[in-house]
């Protein structure tokens, strides 16, 4: 969709003069025709007013000017989008890795020689190790679920952006 606006044109004539090229008569009429069915503010009073947004329509056998159409802030802001959707991403997945090793190390430290003694000697200690441990497990789970879930969710959100574009 390319779109452009309106600057000092008096009319829809003047407006399809500055944006097509080798306009005969006939072809300003569809020009004009085209520039309202896709544009129908133009047509009420003051819809042709210096600064509206004026959508460019596909029409075959006119030829935009290519100096004249502006760029596309739909597809600019879903490009936008798309990158901070991405940098969001990396950033929650790096925090998810940093969650994982915090829990490998957790692990690691339960399995030490000293720790494991010191669990040994003490009757509770046990349990309380081995629900640290369950619980520690229950977490590993739930960042590996949550990380599938964030990848999915990312390629939807890109997907969705790239249709608006």
């Amino acid at each position: 969709m390319r779109l452009t606006t309106v600057k000092k044109e008096a009319n829809l004539n003047a407006l399809a003069d500055r944006l097509y090229a080798n306009l005969t008569p006939d072809s300003r009429k569809l020009a004009v025709a085209a520039l309202l069915k896709a544009n129908p503010l133009l047509a009420q009073e003051g819809g042709l007013r210096p600064g509206v947004v004026v959508t460019l329509p596909d029409q075959p056998g006119l030829n935009l000017k290519a100096a004249q159409t502006g760029k596309d802030p739909v597809g600019t802001l879903a490009g936008d989008l798309k990158q901070v959707a991405q940098a969001y991403g990396q950033q929650l997945a790096r925090g998810l890795e940093t969650a994982q090793a915090d829990i490998k190390n957790q692990e690691a430290l339960l399995k030490q020689r000293e720790v494991a003694a010191a669990i040994k000697a003490a009757p509770a200690a046990g349990d309380l190790a081995k629900n640290l441990a369950k619980a520690l497990q229950d977490r590993r789970t739930a960042y590996t679920a949550e990380a599938k879930t964030l990848d999915g969710v990312l390629k939807e959100v890109a997907k969705d952006l790239d249709s608006l574009s």
